[in-house]
């Protein structure tokens, strides 16, 4: 719970913030420019490229990165977490309607002997 808090701490802070505190949510996936921009970034990691590229704000790798594993990844944590404390505490209609396992599978039931 306290993860999902900081997370829509960090929705809040994306609207009301700077132009860099959007970066993490709204990547440019449709520019080609950001592309290359995240091909030299790995190249400059890779030690490919002498120089690096100055930036204000996030360089587009670290965007890139940074959207994979706290937007989608942090989501993804907090959809799963809440389906096991639903699961955990049987939630009434939530449980019910959202996180029940899928029809056909056959629970085993525990062995009392």
């Amino acid at each position: 719970m306290i993860m999902t808090v900081g997370f829509f701490g960090r929705i809040y802070w994306a609207f009301v913030g700077n132009h860099y505190s959007r970066q993490l949510f709204c990547v440019p996936f449709w520019r080609a420019r950001w592309w290359k921009e995240v091909v030299f970034e790995l190249r400059w990691y890779l030690f490919m490229e002498m120089e690096p590229k100055k930036y204000v704000g996030h360089n587009p790798l670290a965007q890139l990165a940074m959207f994979g594993l706290m937007t989608v990844g942090m989501t993804f944590m907090i959809v799963t977490g809440f389906a096991l404390l639903c699961r955990r505490h049987r939630a009434g209609r939530l449980h019910r309607r959202h996180f029940r396992p899928p029809t056909g599978v056959v629970r085993q039931q525990p062995d009392t002997s």
